[in-house]
């Protein structure tokens, strides 16, 4: 009997809103008080990864921001040759749908676009809202002074809206325990919000198939999920229409297991986790009893 080594990743999947009544409360400003002719300032900044850094952000107050390692950093990845992938991470409570806060994150080339509040509806209600949004980027071979990422924020309100963003680097293989009986196990969080990638470098299994197992941590929401195997090159694909289209695939509730050959990974693979604000991808279908 040939046993297939196992690779296991465990997301737990929140949907902390309640999607029923979608509610949001309104924000009301005096035009008699605005001055439309104030100038737009547009501030251009450097700011240091892996530090959490605060903005506010106007429709008369933009930025345009370069994220840059640290002399700290530069030493500290300067002997490191692992792999590792950039994080951004960017949260606005005071950020509303009439005058959400337009973020766009630029790595090399690739190039991401989205908003805060990150809203996802249908024809007659909200499906899903979070104040946060979470991106991976590419993997990146060696992490220098010239590591950067370019990040723009902009918004329609008049009054000031605070924004809070983080670059972080993480270590592309550091995700991954090894078990006992050899299997390699991760741990992450996803939301529609917020995906997820891991990357795997298949040469640490002695074995031309590996079992990939995603499961929802015992409590978590049960959320419609989508599990993608991908080359570990820019760019990947993180929404769910791309990922579909390239790659190996499989839909998930609470479980998935995908067969991946070795062979065709060689220089090993992305596993992305993409979670879906509705049920449409799961084929879900209510009981009406």
């Amino acid at each position: 009997m040939t046993l297939v080594p196992r690779l296991l990743f465990y997301a737990s999947l929140l949907n902390r809103l309640n999607l029923c009544l979608g509610l949001q409360a309104a924000k009301f400003e005096d035009s008699s008080m605005i001055d439309d002719d104030v100038e737009l300032q547009t501030n251009v900044e450097e700011r240091s990864i892996n530090d959490t850094h605060t903005f506010l952000v106007s429709r008369y107050n933009e930025f345009y921001i370069k994220f840059e390692l640290t002399d700290e950093l530069v030493e500290k990845y300067d002997n490191d040759s692992d792999t590792h992938i950039f994080q951004v991470n960017a949260a606005s409570i005071d950020a509303n749908e009439q005058h959400p806060v337009d973020v766009t994150v630029r790595q090399f080339s690739r190039i991401i676009n989205f908003r805060l509040p990150h809203t996802e509806r249908d024809s007659v209600r909200l499906l899903y809202q979070s104040q946060r949004k979470s991106v991976d980027f590419c993997p990146v071979e060696r992490v220098d002074g010239n590591s950067t990422v370019i990040m723009s924020l902009t918004t329609s309100s008049r009054s000031p809206v605070t924004v809070t963003v983080r670059v972080l680097i993480k270590g592309k293989q550091a995700d991954w325990v090894r078990m006992d009986d050899g299997a390699f196990e991760s741990k992450t969080t996803i939301t529609p919000a917020i995906t997820r990638i891991r990357y795997f470098q298949t040469d640490l299994i002695d074995s031309t198939y590996i079992n990939v197992k995603v499961s929802t941590r015992p409590g978590s929401d049960c959320l419609c999920s989508l599990v993608s195997i991908q080359d570990p090159f820019c760019p990947f694909h993180d929404e769910i229409g791309s990922a579909m289209r390239f790659g190996l695939f499989n839909k998930m509730l609470n479980f998935s297991t995908i067969i991946v050959d070795s062979r065709d990974y060689p220089e090993g693979f992305i596993l992305v986790l993409v979670a879906s604000a509705t049920d449409d991808l799961c084929q879900i279908v209510e009981d009406e009893n």
